[in-house]
Formats: structure tokens, sequence, C-alpha cells
């Protein structure tokens, strides 16, 4: 497995050999798993192409899909903006979240949503298709009722969702565990526990959730 990071100063394409890899996952300067890169490179191949090499690499290409791996999830709000009002605003989308799990068969192992975005962790069982399915069927259901409440018009989320591959390893639980502890981080609660609108209390407390499956690695 290959990791690209994408840096500034960089060395350019005519100074690295290597042969096209199965995988790649390319974490921005803004990816949420830097941290994890930065302090555990030494265990990964690690290759850095300049700014002006992106277009070989970013030029909107297609999802990945990796069988038996996990998907960390992004989606936010358009400029930022905040995406979740009221409580009456989270218990939609979740309710959307359910729906929508179950019609295309995703199995869900986390989420949190923060006021202007959201995070999910999840499997496809059934592929890529019924995950962009899932992530398309969930958020224009829940913009559409969202623009009509607030009689707004124009777009609801920033650009296409992000996923990030993620196997099924201790990184996972990891990452679980960094995102619930998302709005601990932006001083919204003090424990993760008190915030209800992550999956916390369902993963690390046992509390009963139709949402959340339940992860085996």
């Amino acid at each position: 497995m290959i990791f690209i990071h994408l840096m500034n100063n960089a060395p350019t394409l005519g100074t690295l050999s290597f042969p096209i890899p199965d995988l790649l996952i390319f974490p921005s300067q803004t990816c949420p798993h830097r941290k994890y890169f930065k302090n555990n490179c030494s265990i990964f191949p690690v290759f850095y192409v300049s700014i002006s090499e992106r277009r070989y690499f970013m030029a909107r290409t297609a999802r990945l899909f990796v069988e038996n791996a996990c998907y960390h999830i992004i989606t936010r709000g358009n400029k930022r903006d905040v995406v979740f009002k009221n409580d009456a605003d989270f218990e939609t989308f979740l309710f959307f979240l359910h729906r929508y799990k179950i019609k295309f068969g995703c199995l869900i192992y986390g989420y949190c949503l923060m006021p202007n975005h959201v995070h999910l962790i999840l499997e496809s069982p059934r592929g890529l298709t019924a995950m962009s399915s899932f992530m398309k069927g969930i958020n224009q259901t829940y913009a559409m009722k969202f623009n009509s409440k607030y009689n707004q018009v124009g777009h609801l989320w920033q650009n296409r969702y992000k996923n990030y591959v993620v196997l099924k390893d201790e990184y996972l639980l990891n990452l679980i565990s960094y995102v619930h502890y998302n709005p601990v981080r932006k001083k919204i609660v003090r424990r993760p526990e008190d915030y209800a609108w992550s999956s916390y209390r369902a993963v690390v407390l046992g509390e009963k959730n139709a949402i959340v499956d339940q992860l085996h690695i």
C-alpha cells in the first residue's frame, strides 16, 4: 500500500521512480488523518508530489473501492455553513441515515454530526455504487428538507463528500475514537458521552442504537 501526501516543496515526478500501486490514498493538508501519518510515517512508504504535479493524480478521479475495507466519509456544509440549526435537524438527518443505511445495505460503525459537517465510518458490502447511492440519498433528501424548512435555495453541501479508505485494524478503532471526540475538541461538551449526536454511547457504553452496527476486526 502506498500513501501519497501532497506538499508544496516536494520533489517533482521526474526524480521519482515507482510502479503504479494498487491503492492510493491522498491525504490533503486538511486531512484529519495527517497527525497519524506524521507520527507513523516511518512504517509507511511515503512519496511526496509537488503542487505542479497534482493534476496528474487529482483530476476528479473515480472513487476507490476496496473490498472488506471501511470508509471515513466527511461531508461539510457549503462554505462551512451550519447544516444543523437545532435538535430537530439532527434528528431528521439521523432518520435519513437509518433509512438509507437499510435501503443500500451499508454498515455504520461510527458517526458524529457536528453543526457544520458530518463524520461517518462505514462499510459497503454491496460495493461502491451502493455507497455512492447511500450518500446521494442522504445528502439530497436532507438538503431538500432543510432548504424547504428554512426557505433557502442553493447548495447545502460543499462539493463532493470526501471518503478515505481505512483497513480493519487498530487504526480503525483509533479513528472511531477520533470521530467521537470531535465535540470535545471543539469545546461543545466536556465528555464525549455528553454529546447526543454521535455514536459514542452506542459504541463505547453499549446504549441501544438502531443505526450502529457491531464492528468485527
